[in-house]
C-alpha cells in the first residue's frame, strides 16, 4: 500500500480550489518529484481512457458490496486463497474507512478485513461479505479499535486450517509504517468462523510491526522443509521507507514463527513461491530502483532461513507496485518437477495498467509466455495457488484477485473517485496459449512512434514564440493524454547543437516531459555528428524493445528523412509544408519483430 497519496490528493485539492490545468501540471510535477520513487507519475491530464477487459471479471468488492450491512469507503489490497479440499475460493481485502473528501481510500485509514467466498471457481460470490474479525469498527474517527490490514493468508494441510496474518499501525492507525503489532486469526471450517486475534509479536524480534505480504504465503511441498509455512513481509521504520524484506516461517503449524537471518535491504512488498522439487523458494520484491524499474528477486535453498544475493529480472518490468507469484502443478505441457510458476503485475514501467500474467516452466528462470487480462488501471493483485476450474475446451483455468477502478487518475496511479475502487476476480487459461513472449502489443497493442514538428518559433534565435509555447503546453494537456493519442513512455527531441539557435524541439516537449516525469532523450539530431536521422531512428527502434509508445519532436525538414529511416517508403511521404505545425506522423510496429505495420498522418488539431 505504497501509493503516495499525499501528492495525488494534494493536487486534487488544487483542482478543486480552481487551479488551471497548467497550474495543476506544474504543482503535480513539484509534488511528483517527491514521490517519484513511489511510482506516482502525474501527467496533469484529466481524462485517461478506462481501458478494456480481455477476460471478463466478476466483481468481488466495490462500493455496492456490503460487509455485514456496512458500505465501506472503498476496498483495496486483495489476498486470495483456494481451499485445497473444498475448492472454495476465499477473497480478502482491506475495507477502508478514511476521512471524507478524497481520503476515504487512503493508507493509514481505519481498516477492517472483509471476506467473501465463491463456491464455483470464482464465477459467483456470496451475497454479502463478512468481517474476519468480529466487531470491526466502521467509524473513521475512532482509530483506537482499528482492526488492521496488509493481509497475508496460507493454508496448513496438516491441520486443515486457514491462517491469516495482519498488522496494526502505531496508535491503531491502520497498517501504516511503522507497525506496532502483528496478529493471527485461524479458521478450521472453511472460513465460516474465525478465531479471536492472537498477538504474535513475541516471535518477530526486531521485526515486530512487519507488514505481511500482502497476498498469499506458501506451505513447502518438497524436500527437507516439506510442511513448512512461509510468510513474506516488508519492514520499515518510517512511512514510505523502503526498509527490508523478510520471510518468517513455522514448522509447527503456526504455533511459533522464526524470522529469516538475512533481511533483504531497500525492498518493499514481496511475494513468495516454491520452485523445483527440492523445497527451494523464490522471493520477488517491489523496489525503488529508478534505473531498473524491474522486479528484484532472491532465492533460498534452506526454506527461507537465508537468502542469496538480490538480482533484477529483466523480463519482469514494473511501475513500482505490488505483484504476486503462484505455482500450479499438473498443468498440461509442464514439467512434473518444475510445475507452472505464474507472476502477475501491471506490466508497464511508468503506469499502473495492463494486468498481465507471465508463465514460467523452469522455476522463474525465464518467462516465455504471457497473457494480457485487461488494459485497465491495475492496482495490487493476488494469484490463486492452483487451478480454479476447467474451461469449455478442457483447459485448466487459473484465477487472480486484483484491484482497479473505472475512473482512474492520469497514468492510472490512483482513482479519481475514491468510491470507484473495486476488487475483481478474473479466470484465465493456465497454458497461456493466447500470447507468446513479448506479444502483448502484437495482438492488441502495437508499438507506436508519434513524430511532431516543433512549435512555432520566433524569427530571431529560433526560440518558441507565444503560439509555439501554447502548442507545447497543449501537447501535455490535450494531445498525449491517453484519449486520442496514447500516453508516452519515452520522449525524444532533435538536438541542433547550435550556439546561436534555440533548442526549439526540446522546448516543444518540455511541458510534456514535466507533466509525465519522463526525461527527454536529447542525444540525437539530424546532423551526422549527432548520429543523423538514421542513428536517431535506430535508437528509437531499440527503445521500442522496452517501451510501447514514443513521442518525438523533430526539425520539420528532417521529419521525412527520419520517417524513412524508421521504415516508411519515401513514395508515401508528402513534402512537409513550411506553414504546417499541426500534422503528426503515426508509425506502428509489430511488438515482436519491430517491423513497420502502418504509417498514417493525423493532426493535433490545435487552435490557440
Amino acid at each position: 500500500m505504497q501509493i503516495f497519496v499525499t501528492c495525488i490528493f494534494g493536487v486534487l485539492a488544487q483542482i478543486n480550489a480552481g487551479k488551471s490545468v497548467r497550474e495543476y501540471i506544474k504543482d503535480g510535477v513539484a509534488a511528483g518529484k517527491e514521490c517519484l520513487h513511489e511510482g506516482c507519475f502525474l501527467s496533469g491530464l484529466l481524462h485517461p481512457e478506462k481501458g478494456d477487459y480481455y477476460y471478463p471479471p466478476s466483481t468481488v468488492f466495490d462500493r455496492d458490496v456490503q460487509t455485514e450491512g456496512v458500505n465501506p469507503g472503498c476496498y483495496r489490497i486483495p489476498a486470495v486463497l483456494q481451499h485445497p479440499q473444498t475448492k472454495t475460493i476465499h477473497a480478502f481485502a482491506e475495507a477502508r474507512f478514511g476521512e471524507q473528501d478524497h481520503f476515504e481510500c487512503a493508507d493509514c485509514s481505519v481498516l477492517g478485513i472483509a471476506h467473501r467466498r465463491s463456491f464455483d471457481g470464482g464465477l459467483t460470490w456470496e451475497d454479502e461479505a463478512r468481517w474476519v474479525v468480529d466487531n470491526t469498527p466502521t467509524d473513521p474517527n475512532d482509530p483506537t479499535s482499528n482492526v488492521g490490514g496488509n493481509i497475508v493468508v496460507v493454508y496448513d494441510e496438516a491441520e486443515s486450517k486457514i491462517i491469516l496474518h495482519f498488522v496494526r499501525g502505531v496508535n491503531g492507525n491502520g497498517d501504516c509504517v511503522p507497525g506496532n503489532s502483528n496478529w493471527e486469526v485461524v479458521s478450521f471450517d472453511d472460513g465460516k468462523t474465525w478465531s479471536e486475534p492472537r498477538n504474535i509479536n513475541e516471535f518477530l524480534g526486531d521485526f515486530v510491526g512487519v507488514l505481511p505480504g500482502p497476498g498469499t504465503g506458501i506451505q513447502i511441498k518438497n524436500g527437507d522443509f516439506k510442511g513448512r509455512l512461509v510468510m513474506p513481509g516488508h519492514y520499515g521504520t518510517a512511512y514510505r521507507e523502503y526498509g527490508a524484506d523478510i520471510v518468517y516461517w513455522s514448522d509447527d503449524g503456526g504455533k511459533t514463527w522464526t524470522v529469516t537471518t538475512t533481511p533483504l535491504p531497500l525492498m518493499d512488498e514481496d511475494t513468495v513461491v516454491e520452485i523445483g522439487n527440492t523445497g527451494a523458494i523464490m522471493l520477488n520484491m517491489r523496489n525503488a530502483d529508478m534505473d531498473q524499474r524491474l522486479r528484484a528477486v532472491a532465492l533460498s535453498y534452506d526454506g527461507g532461513v537465508t537468502f542469496g544475493e538480490i538480482y533484477f529480472d529483466e523480463a519482469l518490468i514494473d511501475p513500482i507496485c505490488e505483484a504476486s507469484l503462484a505455482r500450479v502443478d499438473g498443468v498440461h505441457g509442464t514439467d512434473e518437477d518444475e510445475g507452472l510458476v505464474m507472476f502477475s503485475n501491471p506490466a508497464m514501467q511508468y503506469s499502473r495498467s495492463k494486468l498481465t500474467i507471465r508463465f514460467s516452466y523452469d522455476g522463474g528462470v525465464s518467462w516465455p509466455k504471457e497473457l494480457l487480462l485487461a488494459d485497465k488501471m491495475t492496482d495490487y493483485s493476488s494469484l490463486v495457488q492452483g487451478a480454479v476450474g476447467i474451461d469449455e475446451d478442457g483447459s485448466q483455468l487459473g484465477g487472480v484477485l486484483w484491484g482497479s477502478c473505472e475512473k482512474p487518475l492520469p497514468w492510472r496511479v490512483w482513482c479519481e473517485d475514491t468510491h470507484g475502487w473495486n476488487v475483481l476476480f478474473t479466470r484465465f487459461p493456465l497454458e497461456g496459449e493466447a500470447t507468446t513472449s513479448s506479444s502483448l502489443s502484437s495482438t492488441s497493442n502495437p508499438k507506436t512512434i508519434y513524430i511532431n514538428r516543433h512549435g512555432e518559433k520566433k524569427w530571431s534565435l529560433g526560440c518558441l514564440n507565444d503560439q509555439g509555447q501554447a502548442r507545447a503546453e497543449n501537447l501535455a494537456a490535450a494531445v498525449y493524454n491517453g484519449d486520442k493519442f496514447l500516453l508516452p513512455e519515452a520522449i525524444y527531441a532533435c538536438q541542433y547543437d547550435d550556439p546561436i539557435d534555440c533548442e526549439r524541439c526540446k522546448e516543444t516537449v518540455t511541458p510534456l516531459s514535466e507533466a509525465t516525469s519522463l526525461p527527454i532523450v536529447f542525444d540525437y539530431g539530424y546532423r551526422e555528428v549527432l548520429g543523423g536521422n538514421q542513428g536517431a531512428a535506430d535508437a528509437m527502434k531499440e527503445n521500442l524493445k522496452t517501451v510501447d509508445t514514443i513521442v518525438v519532436a523533430w526539425e520539420h525538414n528532417n521529419i521525412n528523412p527520419l520517417t524513412e529511416a524508421l521504415g516508411v517508403d519515401s513514395s508515401e511521404l508528402d513534402t512537409w509544408p513550411e506553414s504546417d505545425y499541426d500534422t503528426i506522423y503515426q508509425l506502428e510496429f509489430d511488438a515482436d519483430s519491430l517491423e513497420l505495420l502502418s504509417y498514417t498522418k493525423t493532426a493535433e488539431n490545435f487552435t490557440s
